[in-house]
């Protein structure tokens, strides 16, 4: 994505000629080019291909993040971007330095992996010290849903999904469905819900040479909604050890947290792996087993929790 509407965007953003252009979309929802000036500044252009939140309510919540103390990308400017099929809605962001963690968390021992993610819960303790006036997406400023009662009624699950997540995860149904239909149905009520990133993963947080968090990015997936769910997506993505080396500072900077949040937090794991499953049975074999594993170890906890 080059042209001279897009440099004509960018001298309007930061007021510097744009001379290198790289493609960086990785996603369906955005088309996303990195831009380099003649002055050597970095930014990235976004521009929304598919989803439901705009760019506007998106800047809204990373605004909102910074003023929490949260190290998000600057937006510069929203406007309108010329294309060959007509106008669309672009945002231009000052770009974060280093690189995503996807791309040197394979390489790092558990020891320098734990530094970075206690640096991520940090800032997802920062992230969600902002305080959500709904639950769900937020759209042109208003959200989905006004109280719980809504959101949890939206989201009620399939009553037969739980059979059929315990038949893709590999679990005989007669051991594990008492403890499925429990875990399902533990849902803490939740009257002051935060913003979520609902999206947060090793390709969204940015380190520098040196392992120093420089920032987390991507918030096109944001909503309103209880902690213990953003939490869970990560684990969801990342695994269970590494939500653990996450979560050791994510407690210290966010506070006290309720007695009962650790087995909402696996509650809320259940709720999506065997969402996950049952929907679809997974993308594909190997994701399938890798969500049922996490429904298999969040279920176990559980249990031994006296789920």
């Amino acid at each position: 994505m080059e042209g001279p509407s897009l440099r004509r965007l960018i001298e309007r953003a930061v007021g510097e000629e744009a001379v290198a252009f790289e493609d960086a979309s990785r996603g369906c929802d955005h088309r996303v080019t990195v831009v380099r000036t003649a002055r050597g500044r970095s930014l990235v252009v976004r521009v929304r291909t598919a989803g439901d939140i705009g760019l506007r309510d998106e800047a809204w919540a990373i605004e909102q993040c910074a003023r929490a103390g949260a190290r998000v990308p600057a937006v510069r400017l929203i406007a309108a971007l010329e294309t060959a099929s007509g106008p669309v809605e672009a945002m231009v962001q000052e770009a974060v330095p280093g690189r995503a963690l996807s791309e040197v968390g394979g390489g790092l021992d558990p020891r320098r992996l734990a530094h970075v993610l206690a640096q991520a819960g940090e800032q997802l303790a920062a992230i969600h010290g902002v305080a959500a006036a709904g639950f769900g997406r937020r759209r042109g400023g208003a959200w989905d849903f006004a109280t719980w009662d809504e959101y949890a009624a939206a989201r009620a699950p399939d009553p037969a999904a739980p059979a059929r997540a315990l038949q893709a995860a590999g679990l005989p149904p007669r051991e594990w469905e008492t403890a499925l239909a429990a875990a399902w149905a533990a849902r803490r009520r939740c009257d002051r819900p935060v913003l979520c990133h609902m999206d947060l993963s090793f390709e969204h947080i940015f380190v520098d040479g040196d392992l120093r968090l420089t920032g987390v990015i991507d918030f096109g997936d944001f909503e309103g909604a209880p902690r213990e769910v953003d939490l869970a997506f990560f684990a969801l993505g990342e695994g269970h050890a590494a939500l653990q080396m996450l979560l050791a500072a994510y407690r210290r900077a966010a506070g006290p947290l309720p007695a009962d949040f650790p087995r909402n937090l696996d509650a809320a794991c259940v709720h999506l792996a065997a969402g996950d499953l049952a929907d679809d049975g997974g993308e594909d074999a190997e994701s399938r087993e890798w969500m049922a594993g996490v429904l298999r170890g969040a279920l176990q906890r559980w249990v031994a929790a006296g789920g």
